[in-house]
């Protein structure tokens, strides 16, 4: 990941470490941290760049980005599905049949009026995959027979597109989200727009893996 001025670079290994390297110097400029030699599978900055978020499988550690120091750690969620937002400041999450948001300052789930803290719940079958998009602002999920988009700041749904297409993963938004691309489980590469509800199909097998540039082209 890199940092949001792009002075700084984090990686892990598959030991457990977290590091990050000055490029202006190209020198090592966080001393290597291991949590329980669990290597971290997600990792993020914040906005301003001074915390480095680290997810591993049973952990959510929050580092100083320049010193290392760990500010704060707490457990991983239990669901097979966590994605953090692009700034690091929250979690979203799930366990198949609900979704949460976390903020990854106070460890806690975020409650939404009217629904307590799950944004989704599934009556019909798992949720199979989210999404954020580059500003952190929306976040999307194939859940059954539909993809949904949310506003993730205030939990308002914005937008449905109802799909036969069976579990979606990998799923991405561009940064204002009015595009969100999806993968099935055949390989087909979909483009869903938001506003007005077209669908189209960019690829029709054999795609893995998906992701916008910041960019409004491609």
């Amino acid at each position: 990941a890199f940092r949001p001025d792009s002075l700084q670079l984090a990686a892990t290994d598959t030991g457990g470490a977290t590091f990050a390297w000055d490029l202006m110097s190209m020198g090592d400029l966080v001393e290597p941290r291991r949590e329980a030699g669990m290597p971290a599978t997600t990792l993020a900055y914040s906005r301003d760049g001074e915390a480095l978020v680290a997810i591993s499988l049973n952990a959510v550690i929050v580092f100083e980005a320049n010193s290392g120091q760990v500010l704060r750690r707490f457990p991983r969620p239990p669901g097979p599905i966590v994605v953090c937002s692009p700034a690091g400041s929250a979690i979203a999450e799930s366990d198949g049949a609900n979704i949460w948001i976390r903020n990854t300052e106070t460890g806690t789930e975020v409650s939404f009026r009217g629904r307590g803290t799950s944004l989704y719940r599934s009556q019909s079958g798992p949720v199979s995959s989210l999404g954020y998009s580059p500003s952190g602002r929306f976040l999307a999920a194939a859940v059954p027979g539909a993809i949904v988009l949310w506003d993730a700041e205030n939990g308002q749904e914005l937008s449905r597109y109802e799909s036969d297409a069976g579990p979606l993963s990998p799923l991405s938004l561009n940064t204002d989200a009015r595009l969100v691309a999806s993968v099935d489980s055949s390989g087909v590469l979909r483009l869903w727009e938001t506003a007005s509800g077209r669908v189209r199909t960019l690829a029709t097998s054999g795609i893995r893996s998906i992701a916008f540039s910041l960019t409004e082209n491609t």
